[in-house]
């Protein structure tokens, strides 16, 4: 509610200040107002999906996207010092890479309740309370050399994830890596023209053509070096496909 209030007193003030381009602000104040709606409904679902979420996401949607970022930071060769964990959740993706991380584990979350099992599990160094871009915002240049975001870009605006990405390449090291998973729409999909799929009515959450991902990361400066496809989980059965 009160990221609600921030965008309404953000929306009312950009059109005070800008009252000669009416129909621009309108429009981006009502974008902030559904990204704040977007983040509180998302802090209210995992807030009440935290006690099952372990057992429901591994053995009922057979979720391995942990393991994955696993194998994909050993393939790497190195040891990583720093590891900032974006949207960890109960601490399944800190779990699966701890004992590669030699130095310091960060973990964020938008979910208290997420965070409160992320604590009990004991690995991480930190734990904060706060949105990805703000916790990142708050970060140094050059502070990590791993940075992992599983199963969280789904849940990202297309205009917050090349933010995001800005971020990630001023927070990561010099040949620092930043491991994230996607669920994917094909590159030429009639329901999906802009390069991304929104199940507005369903999940909320978001589907991203490959090309599309891949251009906003160049934009920010990243270097794309692997794109995997793999199996994000099950839905009634049916495999969700992934990068």
């Amino acid at each position: 509610l009160r990221a609600l209030r921030r965008a309404f007193r953000a929306w009312s003030a950009m059109m005070i200040c800008r009252p000669d381009d009416h129909t621009s602000q309108w429009a981006k104040g009502q974008q902030m107002v559904l990204q704040a709606r977007h983040r509180h409904a998302l802090e209210e679902t995992f807030d009440g999906y935290a006690d099952e979420f372990d057992e429901h996401l591994v053995n009922v949607l057979r979720y391995d996207i942990p393991q994955v970022l696993r194998r994909q930071l050993e393939e790497q060769q190195r040891r990583f010092r720093r590891c900032l964990d974006l949207g960890c959740g109960t601490g399944l993706a800190g779990r699966a890479c701890r004992e590669l991380v030699s130095d310091w584990l960060e973990g964020v979350d938008l979910s208290q309740g997420m965070l409160d099992k992320a604590r009990a599990c004991g690995l991480y160094d930190a734990l904060h309370h706060r949105d990805l871009l703000t916790h990142l915002r708050r970060q140094g240049a050059d502070s990590f050399d791993v940075l992992l975001a599983a199963d969280v870009v789904i849940y990202l605006y297309p205009e917050t994830l090349s933010l995001l990405f800005r971020e990630v390449y001023r927070v990561l090291e010099p040949q620092g890596v930043f491991l994230f998973s996607t669920e994917s729409v094909p590159e030429v999909a009639a329901n999906a023209p802009d390069g991304f799929l929104h199940d507005e009515d369903g999940t909320d959450r978001f589907a991203f053509a490959q090309s599309f991902v891949r251009g906003l990361a160049e934009k920010a400066g990243l270097a794309v070096e692997g794109v995997e496809s793999v199996t994000v989980r099950l839905e009634a059965d049916v495999p969700v496909m992934g990068e």
